[in-house]
């Protein structure tokens, strides 16, 4: 039992506890055991049944609650700042606090040995360590260095905000980051309000330097110096001449030549961009003047740093002042460029290459100047301007080994810059997107503060709360079943945003579990889970709710077809525009782009949502019956527009669920085949009766029941003589003829072009009808 004093493990022995204590840290993490402590002093109050014995996340805050309680009621000198860290098994936390359980029930003092002071180790690079803090215990594993801050009573929080501190530093197996195209991040696709969109992302900006940069490496190069410009032979590129000759130059100086390099490149002369200024100044000048910069100049120079990014990594961990000095270049054009402009994505994209090169040759070091010189400014931006939030986060990360005690840390580091926990709810919505593994001790953080996210009065922390448990879903989906009441009763929420993430959220896990489970649980959860996309999936709801709720309802449609009949209502309810965007038919190069996450409205706090193309996602049989169903319902003479299109789209792959087809087709028929009189509709009506007329497993049966309503509606059209219906008519029954190579469907043209002429003499004596078979 390590450092647990003696005398608290005689006591702790003679208390007969359920359970033996081998790791103070671990055992004492779900407060089971606290609460049987206290139940022998206080058995009136403390009833044992009331307490779980699991490790899951929720079952600890339930304990824990639960002591919260009773301290309160019993005026305990026990607060949540002693038992939050044992909760989340920070180091020595468990034995702090069993110390002040027993001087309290046994009124003695622990008698604690001298203990030599610790001196904070060397961080993983040289001439830097971290600062003391006053505040700060260091505790020596034999793998690793953990630190962990408290908070104390005289911290600053704001009124309102509890005072929480992440303490747990668990560890895990090592996983590989997926970093996302940074572009993703600024990504704004639709909006509320109309606002000119935003076309360029990293990918585009690659492309234009690459183009820019195609110049022969043969040609003569130009040199740029204050009198003018002179034209050099290029020296051959070698990687050991440029790495020597670095070495030993300072950041400052590397951003000049970069600068003159870029000039060179672009045949500018310095007193273009900069008059009155000096060779060694240009790198200060340039950043500070990032904004005005042309396209082709941004573009040369951020070109040529990529190529001196193993070098600005290895002097920044060798001379932690250069590290300094990079941030203080680029940070106030961080603050002051526009989220969506090119300098700022090119300037962050570097940064974050610079990030990973430097955390793949010293994780430690990186990650310890990066905490030191850059943490608490990127927090500080991110309160003065959310609109940025994304790219910092994105930053941090670059910063940092994606392993889960990396990451882990890192969300320590940044919840003490956070003014409270409701900012750092909005960053872990973005953090858990990188995410690629479910891992336990990582995830309970976010669980964690995402729980106490769903009672916070904001409705931003509350949508991102939701979109962290969405996101873990996917990862795991067991810990996310415990908050369906949350997802019930937030289903309601006056906010649509949190509306459309509890359809997400129940979406995406209806989409997992199994609809044929007989575990009495189980079947309360998927009842509770249907429940809520009742609740909140509605047709009279925002069309931004609609829209969420339409991508991410219908990978759900396979296992639950229940649920097409409402997915159907709101699909017809939506905009016009917005139901063709989710209907749009993707080839393969395009899958891709469809399914990237986009946003609905410009703000800085709302998520981003897969905004594409629902046919991929979809069971298109599934929606086609409840189409037909929703048409059969309300009695509709006549189909509309949006009726035509959903089943259009419906059938674009095969139609492998035969009697369900064929029952869509006895539904529609007569509508399909009305359709074909009608100049908006026919084109699409006809296409979709030549799907059904040739699928190999529906010609069969739609050609026999077709026949008749076909003609009238044949004599409709030729008698009425619309031009764009009568062409279409002609094409369909002449393609049927011609193109199928079915006996038994050329048959079928036969007997209708026979049939026609015989019941409708004079309107065939003026249609093309007797042209068809020849």
């Amino acid at each position: 039992m390590g450092t647990v004093p003696r005398e608290v493990i005689k006591w702790l022995h003679s208390l007969d506890l359920a359970y033996s204590i081998k790791n103070p840290r671990r055992d004492f993490s779900n407060g089971f055991l606290i609460a049987e402590i206290f139940s022998k002093f206080f058995p009136q109050e403390i009833k044992m049944h009331s307490f779980d014995t699991g490790l899951s996340i929720s079952a600890k805050i339930s304990n824990w609650g639960l002591l919260e309680a009773f301290f309160r009621k019993k005026n305990l000198n026990i607060f949540k700042r002693d038992w939050d860290p044992v909760l989340y098994s920070a180091p020595d936390a468990a034995i702090s606090l069993l110390k002040k359980v027993y001087e309290f029930l046994t009124n003695k003092q622990v008698e604690e040995p001298p203990v030599k002071p610790k001196v904070h180790p060397k961080a993983g690079f040289a001439n830097t360590s971290i600062p003391k803090d006053p505040d700060t215990k260091s505790v020596q594993s034999k793998t690793h260095q953990i630190f962990a801050e408290e908070i104390t009573e005289d911290d600053e929080i704001p009124a309102g905000e509890p005072k929480i501190t992440l303490r747990k530093i668990p560890h895990g197996n090592t996983k590989q980051l997926d970093k996302n195209n940074l572009r993703q991040l600024q990504g704004i696709e639709i909006r509320e309000v109309e606002v000119k969109q935003i076309d360029r992302n990293f990918a585009q900006i690659r492309a234009t330097k690459s183009m820019s940069m195609q110049k022969s490496m043969n040609e003569p190069s130009f040199v740029a110096s204050a009198k003018g410009i002179e034209t050099v032979a290029k020296h051959p590129y070698s990687t050991n001449y440029e790495l020597t000759s670095s070495l030993s130059k300072p950041i400052n100086e590397i951003m000049s030549d970069l600068v003159m390099e870029a000039l060179s490149y672009t045949q500018r002369n310095v007193s273009e961009i900069a008059p009155d200024i000096t060779a060694p100044e240009l790198g200060k000048y340039f950043f500070a003047h990032l904004e005005d910069m042309s396209p082709d100049m941004t573009a040369a120079f951020f070109e040529y740093m990529a190529k001196k990014i193993p070098i600005i990594a290895d002097i920044s961990l060798k001379n932690p002042h250069e590290f300094w000095m990079l941030f203080s270049l680029a940070f106030p054009a961080i603050e002051r460029l526009i989220v969506s402009s090119d300098q700022f994505l090119h300037l962050m994209e570097t940064l974050c290459l610079v990030g990973e090169k430097m955390a793949s040759l010293d994780p430690s070091g990186t990650e310890s100047l990066f905490y030191k010189y850059v943490l608490g400014k990127s927090s500080d931006l991110m309160l003065k301007n959310p609109g940025k939030r994304d790219v910092l986060c994105h930053l941090l990360y670059s910063y940092i080994v994606s392993d889960p005690t990396a990451r882990t840390r890192a969300i320590q580091k940044l919840s003490e810059q956070l003014p409270g926990y409701h900012e750092l709810v909005k960053c872990l919505a973005i953090f858990i997107k990188y995410d690629k593994e479910y891992n336990e001790d990582l995830h309970d953080v976010f669980i964690y503060y995402g729980l106490l996210g769903l009672e916070h009065s904001s409705a931003y922390v509350r949508t991102a709360a939701i979109a962290i448990f969405s996101q873990i879903a996917n990862l795991n989906h067991i810990p996310i079943l415990s908050i369906v009441p949350q997802l019930k009763a937030l289903s309601q929420d006056r906010w649509w945003e949190v509306r459309g993430q509890v359809i997400q959220c129940a979406g995406t896990l209806l989409s997992i579990l199994d609809p044929n489970t007989e575990e009495s649980n189980m079947l309360e959860t998927l009842h509770g889970l249907k429940e809520v996309v009742y609740t909140a999936f509605t047709p009279t709801d925002s069309k931004n709710v609609l829209r969420i709720g339409l991508i991410y309802i219908a990978p759900a449609l396979h296992k639950y077809p229940e649920l097409g009949d409402r997915y159907v209502e709101c699909l017809l309810a939506v905009r016009d525009d917005i139901r063709r965007s989710l209907l749009e038919m993707p080839d393969d190069s395009q899958t891709q782009t469809l399914m990237e996450e986009g946003m609905l409205v410009l703000g800085a706090s709302t998520q981003r949502y897969k905004i594409k193309s629902c046919l991929i996602l979809w069971k298109s049989s599934v929606v086609a019956l409840a189409l037909a169903n929703n048409v059969k319902q309300n009695r509709l003479e006549n189909l509309e527009e949006a009726h035509v299109d959903v089943l259009f789209a419906c059938m674009q792959g095969q139609l492998d669920d035969k009697e369900i087809w064929i029952e869509v087709f006895e539904k529609l028929k007569d509508h399909l085949c009305v359709a074909l009189c009608e100049p908006e509709l026919c084109v699409k009506a006809q296409w979709i009766l030549k799907k059904f007329f040739t699928s190999s497993e529906t010609f069969e049966t739609t050609l026999i029941s077709s026949k008749d309503i076909l003609l009238k509606a044949l004599c409709y059209v030729f008698t009425k003589k619309e031009e764009n219906s009568m062409i279409v008519s002609e094409e369909l029954l002449k393609s049927l003829y011609t193109e199928s190579g079915v006996k038994m469907i050329q048959d079928f043209v036969k007997m209708i072009v026979k049939n026609f002429q015989e019941k409708y003499p004079d309107v065939y004596a003026n249609s093309p009808m007797g042209k068809i078979l020849s």
